[in-house]
């Protein structure tokens, strides 16, 4: 009777933390909410920014700026396109 219990815990468990992805509505497990995700990536990033060396290779430097632009205007046009203004954070990039 008590793993009967404890299984039907976990399944409430699993299913409570269920949710659907908004851009694709695929489902997904949420164990961790997305403000944790938010604030430990950037601890991360800016750790890995104060430990990484700039490169002073400055053709590849504005290739790569160039390409990250490119991905950014794209998916930023794709969200305001498809429904997802409030989702673009133009303030919050690097360049």
């Amino acid at each position: 009777m008590k793993r009967i219990m404890i299984a039907v815990s976990c399944i409430g468990l699993i299913l409570a933390s269920c949710g659907s992805v908004p851009i694709t509505g695929r489902k997904q497990l949420n164990l961790v909410g997305d403000q944790e995700v938010l604030t430990l990536s950037l601890q991360e990033y800016d750790s890995f920014i104060k430990s990484a060396q700039l490169s002073t290779d400055r053709k590849n430097t504005e290739m790569v700026q160039r390409v990250g632009r490119n991905i950014a205007n794209a998916v930023e046009t794709w969200l305001k396109n498809n429904g997802y203004a409030d989702e673009v954070m133009r303030g919050n990039l690097i360049w």
